[in-house]
């Protein structure tokens, strides 16, 4: 995908990597597409493609999570496990040591549930086994956002965000989210060693 926007457009200003399965049976290919695919592409546009072939002074890279990139699913601890690792690729990259070397401008989007694919073909796997009651409970409940409402949002952010920044679309809304470091948690119990 790299080599052909450069063959086509000569220049890459920005880059959304979004890959998105749910397979709790295949864990490990889910670990792979999800979280592998994303720190791939991250790692291309942020050491070779972003600083060589960028026209804007600071480029962007819009990482896909997903809202249970910050919360557990009932249903996808795969999933989960990946997206939560997400969020982490984008807090690493835009610490200010990497910033300050390469200039690109690095964020988090974290949809919530949305009328794609994913939710479809995932849909026969929840309706099975332990997750028949969850996914009954939950099904009746679900707002399912339409695409068009995360890429919407997307542009907006664009005009509205800085490195490291993650921000929720979810339910026909976006707002951006601080995420806080350990130091800043609330400590509930201190046990001496």
């Amino acid at each position: 995908a790299f080599k052909k926007t450069i063959e086509v457009f000569d220049n890459i200003d920005i880059v959304v990597n979004n890959a998105g399965i749910v397979d709790e049976l295949d864990f490990k290919k889910c670990i792979e597409i999800n979280l592998t695919g994303v720190l791939t592409g991250t790692t291309l546009a942020m050491d070779s493609y972003l600083p060589k072939y960028k026209t804007l002074e600071q480029p962007t890279v819009v990482n896909i999570a997903s809202i249970y990139g910050l919360d557990p699913s009932p249903f996808g601890t795969a999933y989960t496990a990946a997206k939560h690792g997400i969020i982490g690729i984008g807090k690493c990259f835009s610490m200010k040591c990497h910033y300050d070397a390469i200039g690109v401008k690095i964020i988090t989007v974290c949809p919530g549930y949305t009328d794609t694919l994913l939710i479809k073909n995932c849909a026969p796997f929840l309706r099975t086994g332990r997750y028949q009651d969850i996914t009954q409970e939950l099904t009746p409940t679900l707002y399912l956002q339409k695409p068009e409402i995360v890429s919407t949002s997307l542009v907006k952010i664009l005009d509205n965000c800085s490195t490291g920044d993650v921000w929720i679309v979810e339910d026909d809304r976006c707002y951006q989210v601080e995420i806080p470091d350990r130091f800043s948690l609330k400590k509930l119990k201190v046990l001496e060693v």
